[in-house]
């Protein structure tokens, strides 16, 4: 005997979680009366999807707790520099208008085995290496006058410090003018540097001192 059948209608939808995807739906199971004989019979319905429906995708800033760097704590002061030279510490550079009609000279202190200061000094200098040398009596101080000088603009500096193989060390040095074609002060000045290094156990007396060109 020819039936009719009803279409059955549902309501279907992907999802796509964790990389599966998984079919839901909904579906009218109403019995469906037989046309011709009126008797009634159950048909099991089929789930058809009605729509793909897209998943929207977040795609998340980096996390911040595992992509920004760490905090590390700083790194110790390193007592000898990579090409083997000791660090040190520019305590004062000056050039004073006020100083002693003498040479250049070169000069290592430690306040725990000298408390006489050169004499000729430049009195700015004098007074700062003797409060360097009571607050930090251990430390080894270096100092470089750089004698009278005609005019502003000249100026001292330490180029290295070198541990020799025979325990000394030796500082280089080097006592320069102003800039070529650089106005400077029609003034006298005394030109010094002071030096401070912490990491040696060399004695003062064991400093050797090498003027650059």
């Amino acid at each position: 005997m020819k039936r009719g059948l009803a279409y059955w209608r549902s309501l279907g939808c992907y999802l796509l979680v964790g990389g599966v995807l998984a079919a839901c739906g909904t579906a009218d199971t109403t019995p469906q009366t037989n046309v011709d004989s009126g008797s009634s019979a159950t048909i099991i319905p089929t789930m058809i999807p009605t729509a793909i429906m897209p998943t929207a995708i977040t795609i998340s800033p980096p996390n911040a707790a595992t992509n920004v760097p760490s905090t590390l704590a700083p790194a110790p002061p390193t007592a000898m520099l990579p090409d083997g030279e000791l660090a040190w510490t520019v305590v004062k550079a000056g050039d004073p208008a006020v100083g002693t009609e003498s040479s250049a000279l070169a000069v290592a202190l430690r306040g725990s085995d000298q408390t006489t200061l050169p004499a000729e000094l430049p009195t700015e200098a004098t007074t700062i290496l003797r409060s360097e040398l009571a607050a930090n009596p251990t430390a080894l101080y270096l100092v470089v006058y750089g004698g009278m000088q005609p005019s502003g603009g000249y100026r001292v500096d330490i180029e290295a410090i070198v541990p020799q193989a025979d325990n000394t060390l030796l500082v280089r040095y080097r006592i320069s003018g102003p800039p070529a074609g650089q106005g400077a002060a029609s003034v006298i000045t005394y030109p010094y540097i002071i030096v401070r290094v912490t990491n040696t156990a060399v004695a003062a007396a064991d400093v050797l001192f090498a003027a650059q060109p």
